[in-house]
């Protein structure tokens, strides 16, 4: 009874029609909430139209590398930085992956990482989806 009054009031759904859990029907997709954080990544950096086309042929995940690597640049001219981090995304990924993993890893991860020779470090960052893990 709590769980569905707190529902209720949260308009949240009950119960999806099969009896499991949480109806997720109305969540967007992982893409499609990247979609969203593209167009507000273009409005918020104004970023030009070359960039977000060459955004737009990555996945999302490698989308949101580099969004994330960006926003937490600060650079005069941020349409040429987005491209050339869509360039390296396209022709090395693996290597700026490992460096977006190494960022976010805490430092006991980071050291065993780096304790691997760098083509097994590139390869353990080819095998992460971002939009995955925490």
């Amino acid at each position: 009874k709590k769980v569905s009054r707190l529902q209720s009031r949260a308009n949240l759904p009950s119960r999806s029609p099969t009896g499991g859990g949480g109806d997720l029907r109305g969540l967007p997709s992982p893409a499609a909430a990247m979609e969203f954080d593209l167009a507000a990544f273009q409005t918020e950096h104004n970023v030009d139209e070359r960039c977000m086309q060459g955004m737009g042929e990555l996945t999302p995940s490698d989308q949101a590398i580099i969004v994330d690597l960006v926003g937490t640049k600060a650079c005069k001219n941020v349409s040429a930085f987005t491209w050339s981090l869509v360039r390296k995304m396209q022709a090395e990924p693996a290597r700026l992956k490992l460096d977006y993993i190494r960022k976010h890893l805490d430092e006991r991860a980071r050291e065993g990482l780096d304790a691997l020779p760098l083509q097994a470090q590139e390869y353990v960052a080819s095998q992460v989806d971002v939009l995955k893990v925490r």
